[in-house]
């Protein structure tokens, strides 16, 4: 499975988008006159994410992975409460050497998270870093593999149902909208997505770990090497879960 987006990494919620204020900061000042990034978009670091450990607050288990001879492992933390602000980066990345000596770290959203060559961007323009995973390099399917990584850090997202509600947006007012209901998360957080991302499975990934801090996996779907095929599948998936209005089925065939 691979990164079939296109050039996506301009649009709003990507890294362009969430770096604008410091681009600003590093093209108008001469690089020997630079000290260091803004504050408010410094890259994060243990101090940092310590306030925000608790119930609504998860952190990777297990030994920090990834990096190895190419570099720094790392945790992954994620905050509720980071994913329901504006621009949000719900994702604290902790490296560590291997000595477990702290190499500093970065903010991120999902779909910064779940894209590699995205998270590799992000990684080098916070904190300079030329990062590389070892088994995502390695794979054929260098998308997939990274994913693989992450499944080590993150729940699995396993969803129960979908249905179309109506949400407030507070600069176009009600919007269509579609609650994917997701074992284990509370009703009130359930995640919500636009038909646009639901329709497709690696932003619908995207969003769904941006929102609940959970990795979806769909494994026939992510087995169709081509976008066609792919996409095909994740209808068939959608039409098993999606659910009408007034609580039936939908679509034809569902």
């Amino acid at each position: 499975m691979v990164d079939d987006r296109g050039p996506r990494c301009g649009a709003p919620g990507a890294v362009t988008a969430i770096f604008t204020e410091w681009d600003k900061h590093a093209v108008s000042t001469p690089r020997s006159r630079r000290r260091g990034t803004p504050p408010n978009l410094r890259p994060v670091t243990n101090a940092d994410t310590a306030n925000l450990r608790g119930p609504r607050h998860r952190e990777s288990a297990g030994a920090p992975t990834g990096g190895g001879a190419s570099g720094p492992r790392f945790r992954i933390r994620w905050s509720q409460l980071e994913a329901a602000k504006p621009l949000a980066r719900p994702f604290g990345v902790l490296f560590h050497d291997d000595a477990g000596a702290d190499c500093g770290g970065l903010a991120v959203s999902g779909e910064d998270l779940l894209f590699y060559s995205q998270f590799r961007v992000a990684v080098l323009q916070m904190l300079g870093l030329l990062f590389a995973e070892p088994r995502a390099e390695a794979a054929d399917d260098v998308q997939r593999a990274w994913l693989d990584v992450l499944a080590e850090h993150l729940p699995a997202a396993v969803v129960t149902a979908i249905e179309p509600v109506d949400v407030h947006d507070p600069l176009y007012g009600r919007q269509h909208a579609f609650a994917v209901h997701l074992e284990e998360v509370a009703e009130e957080a359930t995640p919500k997505l636009s038909a646009a991302v639901l329709l497709d499975y690696q932003l619908c990934q995207a969003a769904l770990a941006h929102q609940s801090g959970r990795l979806l996996r769909v494994p026939w779907v992510e087995a169709e090497a081509e976008p066609p095929g792919r996409s095909a599948a994740w209808v068939e998936a959608l039409r098993g879960w999606l659910r009408c209005a007034g609580g039936g089925p939908s679509g034809p065939g569902g």
